[in-house]
């Protein structure tokens, strides 16, 4: 949460309240580290909004652009640590101790589900 540092005047420094003491630092530093902060919630309160009108609109589904970072953060995770993807769904959970966790949380039904669209 953003708030003016006590005894602030007109000029007053910006800073996030639940910040460690080292980064409520006085003089340039703090207040360039106040500053940003700032913007960012400026700019994730306009991506909400947009979020909003272009799902009101219908160009963009609930969770569409969850699911379009959460594939983008994965592909620069794998471009970051290449690796052999040479194993399918099926030979993972037929690990040691993979299957059953994800029958007792998925069920039996959604792991049918996503076998048969393993390839």
């Amino acid at each position: 949460r953003l708030g003016q540092r006590p005894g602030g005047g007109a000029h007053a420094m910006y800073f996030h309240e639940g910040s460690p003491p080292a980064f409520q630092a006085d003089g340039l530093i703090g207040r360039e580290i106040a500053s940003v902060r700032l913007m960012v919630d400026v700019v994730k309160e306009e991506l909400a909004a947009l979020c909003t009108c272009l799902e009101n609109s219908g160009l963009l589904r609930n969770g569409q652009l969850a699911a379009l970072l959460h594939r983008r953060r994965f592909e620069g995770v794998v471009r970051r640590y290449p690796c052999a993807w040479d194993k399918t769904l099926t030979d993972i959970v037929h690990d040691h101790g993979v299957l059953h966790p994800i029958l007792r949380f998925a069920g039996v039904a959604a792991m049918r589900q996503a076998a048969a669209r393993a390839p």
